[in-house]
């Protein structure tokens, strides 16, 4: 059974010489950094997703758990997705969002991710890089 392939948008310049936003890789570290039982979560997720026998299954189970849950209508038409390690803790909890690419069928595009406590996301971010990423490289 296939798994999913999962990158991080560039933070370089895209194929038309536009600037991306910032980098998602150095979000991700600050969060290792800052948070790292919850970021250990997260890895996991992540490795869990791409092994190569059990990644969708184990996709569509983290999906039936709503620890990853599509965000309707929160960037407009594009869809975006969340994953969320763990999946409750009142301490907090990372929040990563991402894409499912169109022009491939099981690649994920980790687009921003913070950590939250009892506040609303913010999906400003996440939401300019979904659309830097269709404009460049999934229309």
């Amino acid at each position: 059974m296939p798994s999913y392939l999962v990158v991080l948008i560039s933070g370089g310049k895209s194929k038309y010489g536009n600037k991306l936003s910032s980098s998602v890789a150095k979000r991700l570290r600050e969060l290792q950094s800052s948070h790292g039982d919850e970021f250990a979560i997260l890895r996991k997720i992540l490795n869990t997703i791409q092994q190569e026998n059990t990644g969708v299954k184990a996709y569509d189970e983290y999906v039936s758990n709503e620890v990853i849950k599509k965000l309707p209508k929160a960037c407009g038409k594009d869809t975006l997705w969340e994953i969320r390690a763990p999946k409750t803790r009142r301490s907090g909890v990372i929040r990563a969002c991402f894409h499912k690419a169109r022009n491939s069928e099981r690649k994920l595009v980790l687009l921003d991710a913070e950590f939250k406590v009892k506040k609303e996301p913010n999906l400003s971010t996440a939401c300019k890089r979904l659309k830097e990423y269709i404009r460049d490289y999934d229309n």
